[in-house]
């Protein structure tokens, strides 16, 4: 298995106005129970709205 690197911001990035937008949380509702693992992996264009909405070039 590989690592990708790991954005991490200068700045903190509130999550919740961004739940709507992931496609990996399917469960809008329940949404903390897709964040329980220490480690996920995500889709990449849910990776790059994070990037986009944190203000770093993708």
């Amino acid at each position: 298995m590989w690592a990708r690197p790991v954005a991490v911001f200068a700045e903190p990035l509130e999550f919740k106005p961004l739940i709507g937008d992931l496609t990996f949380i399917t469960n809008k509702t329940m949404w903390s129970s897709h964040l329980r693992q220490a480690m996920r992996e995500i889709p990449e264009e849910d990776y790059r709205l994070i990037l986009k909405r944190a203000g770093v070039e993708a």
